[in-house]
């Protein structure tokens, strides 16, 4: 094979061959096309208008252009809009009144008469809001001092069924008063722990005041009893601390020796009821409904569907088909001068040897020719003519 025939194979190899499909049969077809930076993908979009149904354009599989094939990897369909055509359908009113959430729920769907078929396609609703007295509390529980009116939520959430429609409905209470339901009266209950700072001869300091308290069932002055409630943030009058004792013995912390306590007495509790009300509170709701039922038509929808047009879009995108590039040139440059080298190698040679052969393969002919010429003079000079 000549090296003409060889680059002709090779292109046949690379390019190679693809079917081209027919057009598509779509209306209004507006084309428009870009290529990246290096012509390499080719995108090409397609804006066109199909009526009845959505019909997927089909791109060429292969196209060439300028001078340059192109591949279909990919392309997508999508519908931008669609325009419906104005047919109008009859439609039928029905209105209900006073309807509970259950009964709003039970509206028929569908409606026969005349052996007409209705559904229901619209409905608009108008609620009515029932209201009623509404009460409820909250307990603060035993306290040493009446809550503060501002730490007291300002509403109270509750739920509440309504006897009419017995619907369950959330409701917001607003804060009406606080009243003190259970008198304050002197309960066991209060304990309160502390550390005390153990100084020479055993003597602690509470508050300014020094105090010897003893080893094994200490006592505290009354005085030490206020100090040690003012200190925990108490008020003095709502405690009292009745006993004392040891809870750990003396240790020895960041350099001060230290010994841990507890102290038990009584406290004085009350409750009180916390009351929130409102008068006009929403408990239940009914409903007025008027309902549009219309026709039901297969042949309309039919009729609306074959006359919808729907405006497409479709996008391909290409990508250039491998060509003989100028690296595949030079590669089968260097394939032909290798063989001619090797040509040149190996052949050249044999052809020499050849030649050399046959001149010698000459010379020897030329030689024995000689030496038969020389016979005859030699065999003249032994007879002696």
């Amino acid at each position: 094979m000549n090296k003409k025939g060889i680059i002709a194979a090779l292109l046949a190899v690379l390019t190679g061959t693809t079917p081209v499909f027919a057009a598509n049969s779509v209306s209004d077809v507006k084309t428009s096309s870009v290529y990246n930076w290096n012509h390499n993908y080719y995108t090409e979009t397609v804006e066109y208008t199909c009526i009845g149904s959505v019909e997927e354009y089909v791109f060429e599989p292969e196209i060439t252009l300028q001078n340059r094939k192109y591949e279909l990897l990919s392309s997508d369909t999508e519908v931008v809009t669609v325009e419906e055509p104005d047919i109008q359908q009859d439609k039928k009113t029905v209105t209900f009144t006073g309807l509970t959430s259950a009964e709003l729920e039970g509206i028929e769907k569908s409606l026969q008469e005349s052996g007409v078929s209705y559904e229901l396609s619209e409905q608009d609703v108008t609620i009515q809001e029932q209201t009623e007295q509404l009460s409820s509390y909250q307990m603060s529980g035993l306290v040493y001092a009446e809550p503060d009116i501002n730490s007291i939520p300002a509403t109270d959430s509750i739920e509440y069924d309504s006897p009419i429609t017995q619907e369950t409905t959330v409701q917001e209470l607003p804060f009406k008063n606080m009243e003190l339901s259970t008198p304050y009266a002197w309960r066991d209950g209060f304990e309160l722990n502390f550390t005390l700072e153990v100084y020479e001869a055993e003597y602690f300091l509470i508050g300014n005041e020094r105090v010897y308290l003893d080893k094994e069932a200490p006592v505290l002055p009354e005085r030490s009893k206020a100090i040690i409630i003012e200190a925990a943030g108490l008020p003095v009058e709502s405690f009292t601390i009745e006993t004392m004792e040891w809870t750990s013995d003396i240790y020895e912390e960041h350099g001060v020796n230290c010994r841990d306590a507890i102290v038990r007495g009584k406290q004085l509790l009350g409750e009180y009821r916390i009351n929130y009300e409102s008068d006009n509170c929403k408990t239940g709701k009914l409903y007025d409904v008027t309902a549009t039922y219309t026709v039901t038509d297969e042949d309309f929808q039919e009729q609306v569907e074959e006359a919808s047009i729907y405006y497409c879009k479709s996008e391909a995108r290409y990508k250039a088909a491998s060509p003989v590039t100028l690296w595949q040139i030079i590669l089968l440059l260097i394939i032909i001068l290798v063989t001619l080298l090797l040509f040149i190698f190996i052949m050249l040679p044999k052809r020499k040897r050849k030649k050399q052969k046959e001149e010698e393969e000459s010379v020897h002919g030329e030689q024995s020719i000689v030496v038969r010429k020389a016979k005859p003079e030699s065999f003249t000079n032994r007879d002696g003519k």
